[in-house]
């Protein structure tokens, strides 16, 4: 059995920002030069990050990747954040990211943005040793695997996994309370990585529809694109997809059997373990998603999976039993629950049995 720990490429803002009160983060700015207040938030963070200021530089990129849709030099930047903040896995992740982004882009990007992958891209095979290794672990136990409970199902799937890159928005989460400074009249100073509080007077009124009582666990940056969460419901090691909730579009998983098993397993449940002190107008115990694999263009599975448990799923590939083909595991918004419809997934695998 992998630790799913060696696995886990994470990033994330930490705790702190999350429940740090607003007037610690409106802490005076510090000393800058005279043009940092005209710098852009790339150009902050640059500058950052060449003196080592790597805390207030990673909150600068965070806010920029929040704000935005991923951008290859935010995440060749927040990369290197992790690198300089000893963080091997997060730094893994983003670099991974970076290049899949170039990716993205096409097949001719302008050439700064090459650069940019080109160099994301080396960093990553230096740093990312151990991953092919865990590749290679994972082919050479794929082949008549037998399936013996959900937690003896090793971790080694996920580097088999490809999946909708999880929107930041969807993950490093400023959280509720920073969200509601800005509807309050607070700024983002990203010269200096701080909160700034209007002057007395200028805040504007503004309820909350969230109530925060305690940290909240938010998934984290994953190799595969998915958000990452360490343990919940009594399991451990399991990749978040949400559906885009501007677009509609569901999330996917995609994977393949190369093991030319007969059967795909799943174990699933809302994202309602992470939350057990917020309380939003949607009720987490009815959240739910509709749940459907795919293969092609063949649907071979559709189910609405909610509520606070894990259902774990044996799901026969019919006419594709054992064969090596691609199969789609996808987080669709539906079922009762129009507001909450993210998908936790604690091992998505294929067995003989």
């Amino acid at each position: 059995m992998v630790n799913h720990k060696t696995l886990a490429a994470l990033t994330g803002l930490g705790l702190a920002l999350l429940t740090a009160g607003l007037q610690s983060l409106a802490a005076p700015p510090a000393a800058t030069p005279a043009d940092a207040a005209n710098a852009t938030p790339l150009e902050a963070a640059r500058g950052m990050i060449q003196r080592r200021d790597f805390a207030k530089a990673r909150t600068v990129l965070l806010f920029e990747l929040y704000r935005k849709p991923a951008d290859v030099e935010e995440e060749c930047l927040l990369a290197q954040v992790w690198e300089g903040l000893v963080k091997k896995d997060d730094a893994i992740a983003l670099y991974a990211m970076c290049v899949r982004s170039l990716e993205e882009l096409g097949p001719k990007p302008e050439p700064r943005l090459a650069a940019i992958g080109k160099d994301a891209a080396a960093r990553l095979a230096r740093l990312d040793q151990g991953g092919p290794r865990q590749r290679k672990a994972y082919l050479d136990s794929a082949a008549s695997k037998p399936f013996i409970a959900p937690e003896k199902v090793s971790d080694l799937w996920m580097t088999q996994v490809t999946a909708t890159k999880l929107p930041y928005d969807m993950l490093e989460r400023p959280g509720a309370c920073v969200l509601d400074a800005f509807k309050k009249g607070w700024t983002f100073d990203h010269a200096t990585g701080t909160m700034v509080k209007p002057a007395p007077g200028g805040e504007k009124p503004h309820q909350s529809p969230m109530k925060l009582t305690g940290p909240q666990d938010f998934p984290r940056r994953h190799i595969s694109g998915a958000g990452y969460v360490e343990e919940a419901g009594g399991r451990k090691g399991i990749l978040n997809l949400h559906p885009n909730w501007r677009t509609k579009e569901p999330s996917q998983l995609k994977m393949r059997n190369v093991g030319k098993c007969d059967f795909l397993r799943i174990g699933a449940s809302s994202p309602v373990w992470s939350t057990p002190n917020c309380e939003v107008a949607a009720s987490q115990d009815k959240a739910d998603f509709v749940l459907n694999v795919y293969v092609g263009e063949k649907r071979m599975f559709s189910e609405i999976v909610g509520g606070r448990k894990w259902t774990d799923l044996k799901i026969d590939l019919g006419e594709f039993r054992g064969k090596d083909v691609e199969v789609i595991v996808e987080d669709a918004a539906g079922g009762n629950e129009p507001y909450v419809n993210g998908a936790y997934f604690d091992y998505v695998d294929f067995f003989k049995d």
